[in-house]
């Protein structure tokens, strides 16, 4: 990567040098034009479709026009910070993408990244953009080279699928239906997988796990793959990713309940040992058939673990363990350098209407501790799969008998074998089984049948049997364990009918496990659904019955759930409805100890949304959903409570607009209510060396505040406050914005209104912790003091141009009130009146006189001791004088006096400040400006306020100079500078910071 990253930089000095066989088109654009490409150019995200179409035209051409083409875009941007303490930082990004053709059938794309980037990008979307990414590919129509960070993709689904982010190289070439690929990589991050379980009521605060049992794991952006009951989900639509917490929220599409499993698959960042993959293919097709060989192998260097070497006495002692777990003084376990290594035989059949079939023969060698050569003889493992489907015959209603189709399914995985990174999907697994999913990882065998019959087209019936077998392991006295039998058989009939809209799934089966106690289940399963006029009906029916053995005789319970959903057409070609009512009721004799079942939960729950499509100059749309539910969990010794645990869980939101900027009206409102556990994001800081942050920390107020220099901390971005109870509570949201111009009104308005423009901002935040909280916006102080923790605010303006445009006006009231618990714990309340009028006097001069009454009270709140308190009334204003120059110089001269009263921390103070100014700009400066400022503070009276009344100055005389500069160079190289000093009284010598910033954009 090197050579290509020094001519793309290279580039920056100069003109791009063009090769003598190209036509020399060398294309700049703003990066706001230009995607940053990455991986396969064939599977670029949809705002980028025209990537792909230009793509696939230029690889079907088969004559070279002679117009190659190669374009460059791009940024370089370089951040100097330095200050007093003799500290230095240094921030620098760089963002380089390329794209064109080289030769006749020679294509090259590429793009090198290095953004500095702390945290992993918020997964809120179905598709992310890539950080820190770098790498160059060379294709043409049967061959590829790639070299640098992509997507490693190896295997087939549903037999050996792996997939991780990597740096390395990747090599392949097709021929003919031969085809041959090779790729070796670092492998990011560690790949692993999880299962979690939903909470009744809980949708967001899900967090995964890594590989031994750690929480708040940093996720790599992409590669996680959730799935809830079996359904892959998708990002952006059923949840989104927290990345740097490895936090999962899910979204309105998926209610959780108890009930849900979701599998887990994803990278994460950890690497005791550095980490390699490398993985090859050969293919070949030969009419309906294809055959393949493959191998994958994944392993650690030992020889250089990120904390150091073993000590002889510690690498004695991991030598003799084998394969054994080891455990360090905390309990944990120690992780140990691994190999695994997986080949793949693979046979497919294509029939079309015929069928298909596929024949795998897999192997696996697993060393779980390289330093080791006890257990080796345990490592070697293989598995075979086919899965295949068989045709014959026509339906009567195409000339024939009956159609006839055939399933046959079979796997087996052997003793010892590891599988390479493939999840066995909990729900999924046992529902076709009824066998915990780790009797499927190894030593398994499964075998299926399954006979399909359609007499007429779109109707079918059948049945299905198989039978499987497996190994549970159970650890006993000793660390070790022992391996018991695990058997399920299970039988299936099924009916199905499909024609015009209707449609309607039945079926019944039995599944008698043991592993090795008895467990069956009985599960009778009903779909149906049907188009009236525009209108779907869906119905859904779910009958479970589980017989599992107990002590001292058997548990049974039975689930029955049923879900009706109607989806509307466009109603009066404006609302669009959909309505679900689903239930869950369950039955049990908890673990024999009735003698006949009881109810166990009661689950009832119904969902409501109307969309509105266009009406004028109305939008919106509308959700509510809530869920009823009951439940008698079994007590210690497993029998049934005398009295239920009752919960009822609601969410509901309502957006709506109505605007019409001709007219001069715009309302926006956003209503949202939820019942929640989630622990509520506040600020994180660290403490760094002093005079090197951009905060310091009020202990009295318990707030962290914002300083010019000086400053002790600086803000990492935003945590969970774990200090605050999780249970259950009330979240109310609510805002609106108005915007009001009368002079638009269609009855015109005369005067000075109609040079006028009101608006108000009115939002609420509430968290209710109360039994039974009442679902309403809380709008006063009172109200908010009555909840757990919440915020008001509110902010009318009026701003007034006159129609010559040579004098403005705006005037605002803002206030502000919170209350917070937990880390931020704090009472506070702002209130303020600003008014700023502007008067162009002629074309050189220019005036601007503003003020501002403000009053500051905050108490900062202990666990369950009342801090100081501050309460502080601040009166400003200031008036300033721009005096317009020839060749774009501006004489800014100003004056500002503040004045601040009260008690601060508890200390009475009173306290005044004159603050004259002098500023010179010039405009048109190499694209920009510059501009230098010199002012004196005067803070004099009596008493000494904190921050939090006088915004960091002493009392005494304060000097302040500031420079900033602003340059554009040839339109892509932008130049930023920033220089502040300051004298404080007293002191003989300046506090200084200085910021430069270089940006170029290609």
């Amino acid at each position: 990567m090197i050579p290509f990253s020094f001519l793309l930089l290279t580039s920056l000095a100069g003109p791009v040098p063009v090769p003598p066989w190209a036509s020399g088109e060398i294309h700049l654009y703003d990066t706001s034009q230009v995607p940053i490409l990455r991986g396969d150019s064939l599977k670029l995200s949809p705002n980028y479709a025209w990537q792909a179409s230009s793509l696939t035209a230029a690889l079907s051409t088969k004559a070279d026009t002679g117009a190659y083409k190669l374009d460059l875009s791009g940024s370089k941007s370089l951040t100097v910070s330095s200050g007093d303490g003799g500290g230095v930082g240094v921030d620098a990004s760089l963002l380089v993408n390329v794209k064109g053709q080289l030769a006749n059938n020679v294509f090259l794309e590429g793009s090198l990244s290095d953004q500095n980037a702390p945290v992993q990008p918020d997964g809120s979307t179905a598709s992310l953009r890539a950080v820190d990414n770098e790498y160059l590919r060379i294709y043409g129509k049967q061959y590829e080279y790639l070299l640098g960070d992509y997507q490693l993709e190896y295997g087939q689904d549903g037999v050996d699928a792996f997939a991780i982010q990597a740096d390395g190289a990747r090599m392949s070439y097709a021929h003919s239906g031969l085809g041959v690929s090779a790729q070796y990589a670092v492998s990011k991050g560690i790949f692993t997988t999880d299962t979690l379980h939903g909470v009744d009521g809980q949708q967001t605060g899900y967090y995964l796990h890594g590989r031994n049992g750690e929480t708040f794991i940093t996720v790599l952006a992409g590669t996680e793959k959730i799935w809830c009951d079996g359904t892959l989900l998708q990002r952006g639509t059923d949840y989104t990713m927290t990345y740097s917490q490895g936090r999962i929220d899910f979204l309105k599409s998926v209610w959780v309940t108890s009930e849900n499993v979701f599998s887990a698959e994803f990278q994460y960042s950890e690497n005791p040992y550095p980490h390699s993959v490398a993985a090859t293919e050969v293919a070949d097709t030969v009419g309906p058939f294809r055959f393949s060989a493959r191998a994958i192998q994944e392993w650690d260097d030992k020889n250089n673990p990120a904390a150091g070497s073993p000590d002889s006495a510690t690498l004695a002692r991991y030598q003799q363990s084998g394969d054994s777990v080891i455990l360090d003084s905390t309990g944990n376990p120690v992780a140990l350098p691994q190999q695994l290594d997986e080949t793949a035989l693979s046979a497919e059949w294509q029939g079309g209407a015929k069928g298909n079939g596929r024949f795998v023969l897999l192997g696996s060698l697993w060393d779980q501790n390289l330093y080791s050569d006890v257990d080796d003889n345990k490592d070697l493992g293989f598995a075979t799969e086919y899965e295949g489907v068989n045709r014959f015959g026509k339906p009567l209603d195409q000339g024939g008998f009956s159609l006839i189709e055939i399933g046959i399914n079979h796997e087996h995985r052997s003793r010892y074998y590891e599988s390479f990174h493939q999840l066995v999907e909990a729900r999924s697994f046992r529902d076709e089984w009824n066998l915990d999913a780790s009797v499927g990882e190894r030593d398994f065998d499964a075998n299926s049948l399954s006979l399909t019959l359609e007499p007429h087209t779109g109707f079918q019936f059948g049945v299905e049997g198989g039978v499987a077998s497996g190994e549970v392991e159970d650890s006993v006295a000793g660390g070790d364990s022992v391996s018991e039998s695990a058997e399920s058989r299970r039988g299936k009939v099924f009916a199905q009918l499909h024609a015009g809209s209707l449609s309607i799934d039945a079926s019944s089966e039995a599944k008698l496990a043991s592993d090795p106690d008895r467990r069956d289940n009985y599960r009778q399963t009903l779909t149906a659904s049907e188009r009236f006029s525009g209108w779907v009906p869906k119905l859904k029916l779910l009958d479970d019955e589980w017989l599992q053995a107990a002590s001292p005789g058997t548990a049974v319970s039975n689930l029955f759930q049923p879900d009706l959903s109607l989806a509307s057409p466009s109603l009066w070609n404006r609302w669009v409805s959909t309505t679900d009512l689903n239930a869950i009721y369950g039955q049990s004799n908890y673990v024999g100890k009735l003698a006949s079942p009881a109810d166990s939960v009661i689950d009832i729950g119904i969902s409501q949304r109307l969309h509105l499509l266009t009406w004028g100059p109305f939008g919106g749309d509308a959700f509510a959903a809530r869920r009823y539910h009951v439940e008698w969990e079994g007590q210690a010794d497993g029998s049934r409570p005398a009295n239920s645990d009752i919960g009822v869980y609601d969410q509901g939101q309502l957006d709506f607009s109505a605007a019409n900027p001709v007219h001069g009206y715009s309302l926006q409102t956003h209503y949202e209510v939820t019942r929640t556990a989630e622990q509520p994001l506040v600020n994180a800081y660290q403490k760094v060396s002093p005079g090197q942050g951009n905060y310091i920390y009020d202990s009295l107020l318990n707030v962290y505040q914002p300083v010019e220099t000086g400053g002790n901390y600086v803000f990492l971005g935003l945590q969970r406050d774990t200090t605050v109870s999780a249970r259950p509570y009330q979240d109310v949201q609510w805002s609106s914005h108005l915007d009001l111009s009368p002079g638009k009104w269609p009855t015109r308005i005369g005067g000075v209104l109609e040079d006028m423009i009101l608006s108000l901002d009115v939002s609420t935040d509430a968290q209710d912790s109360a039994s039974d909280p009442v679902p309403l916006p809380r709008l006063t102080d009172s109200q908010i003091e009555a909840v757990r923790s919440g915020s008001t605010r509110y902010v009318p303006s009026l701003q007034w141009r006159s129609p010559t445009g040579k004098r403005s006006a705006t005037l605002k009231f803002e206030r502000d009130f919170s209350v917070q618990v937990g880390l931020d714990a704090s009472r506070e309340l702002d209130q303020s009146v600003s008014g700023e009028y502007h008067w162009t006097l002629s074309k050189d001069w220019d005036a601007v006189w503003g003020g501002m009454i403000e009053s500051k009270n905050r108490e900062g709140l202990a666990d369950s001791t009342t801090g100081s308190e501050s309460d502080v009334d601040d009166d400003q204003t200031h008036l300033e004088l721009d005096r317009h120059l020839s060749h774009s110089f501006t004489l800014i001269p100003s004056m500002a006096y503040e004045k601040a009263t009260g008690e601060d921390a508890a200390l009475p103070l009173d306290l005044q400040a004159v603050t004259p100014a002098f500023r010179v700009e010039k405009g048109a400066f190499y694209g920009g400006r510059i501009s230098v400022e010199y002012g004196l503070h005067y803070l004099f009276g009596e008493g000494d306020g904190s921050y939090f009344a006088t915004e960091g100055y002493n009392r005494g005389l304060t000097n302040r100079v500031e420079v900033l500069a602003q340059a554009d160079l040839q339109t892509h190289l932008h130049l930023n500078l920033s220089y502040l000093a300051r004298l404080e009284p007293g002191a003989s010598s300046w506090d200084q910071k200085l910021t430069a910033e270089m940006r170029a954009v290609f």
